[in-house]
């Protein structure tokens, strides 16, 4: 087994639990930019002492680290979306449109951007896949959530930002970049970036306004959020450092769906049934074509 492959299973796992979080974010309506500031310092750290033990720290002054924090800005867009779409519809319809989603944008970047090539098996794959969205947008299913029609269009733009946040990542390793910078990077950019959407929104008082919208449960998701991340965010960095193409660590990743969908049936009990399940055997089976 390769070591890209191993690396692109292990982010597939940390994204599930940190997407789950992303679905307690909804469900309780904390607030975004806090919680992503607290848990972007807390995975800052044990990333940059990381990088500061392997890599030559002079590295952050290059392209490869502007790409890593674009990649992070992007990153952070795409959380916002993600949590806004949850709000319009359930995890067992959003991710799995999403999963199509985002490796057919991932797909074709590789094939415009990095030269990349898929097989007929992978054309299969992506067929098989697109037949998803009609086996979970039903007559019965638009009338359940709350607005599926606009939770499907903020969908398609999270998946655009993630798949491009992904793709600055591979290409900061393509140019030089070392993956625990790429890293501590995108991890330390993010939580400027989540303080810097506070002060717009607050204006100077950032920090009255985090007290105020601090509670227990927001820093319990922030703690879990950052500890996921120290893994989410250099788990795929290593897997394009390792050789794996963008299209095949993206596909793989997209595995995490399976976690939020059923975390969410149990701990929030989100409707499933048959059709559901057999969408999301589908959309497995499409990645076993794609890869």
């Amino acid at each position: 087994m390769e070591l890209w492959f191993i690396w692109s299973v292990v982010a597939a796992v940390s994204a599930g639990l940190a997407s789950f979080v992303h679905k307690v974010m909804a469900e309780h309506q904390l607030n975004v930019a806090v919680v992503h500031l607290y848990s972007s310092v807390i995975s800052t750290v044990p990333l940059g002492v990381a990088f500061m033990v392997f890599e030559d720290t002079q590295t952050v002054f290059t392209v490869a680290a502007l790409m890593a924090a674009l990649g992070a800005f992007l990153y952070f867009g795409t959380v916002l979306l993600k949590v806004a779409a949850l709000r319009q519809m359930d995890t067992t319809i959003f991710y799995p449109l999403y999963k199509l989603a985002g490796p057919l944008i991932a797909i074709m970047l590789g094939i415009v951007w990095f030269g990349e090539s898929f097989t007929v098996y992978e054309w299969v794959g992506l067929t098989l896949g697109m037949t998803v969205p009609l086996l979970l947008i039903t007559r019965e299913e638009h009338q359940r959530q709350n607005n599926l029609v606009r939770g499907v269009i903020i969908m398609i733009l999270a998946a655009a930002t993630g798949t491009v946040s992904i793709a600055l990542y591979k290409y900061g390793i393509e140019i030089g970049g070392g993956a625990w910078m790429i890293a501590f990077v995108a991890a330390f950019s993010s939580a400027l970036i989540a303080y810097g959407a506070l002060m717009q929104r607050t204006g100077i008082a950032v920090r009255a306004y985090m007290r105020q919208e601090t509670n227990r449960l927001l820093i319990v998701s922030s703690v879990w959020l950052g500890l996921i991340e120290v893994v989410g965010i250099v788990a795929p960095v290593l897997a394009f450092a390792a050789g794996g193409t963008i299209g095949a660590v993206y596909t793989i990743l997209s595995i995490y769906i399976l976690i939020p969908i059923v975390l969410s049936i149990i701990f929030y009990n989100e409707h499933w049934n048959a059709r559901k399940v057999v969408a999301i055997v589908l959309s497995i089976a499409a990645l076993g074509f794609l890869r």
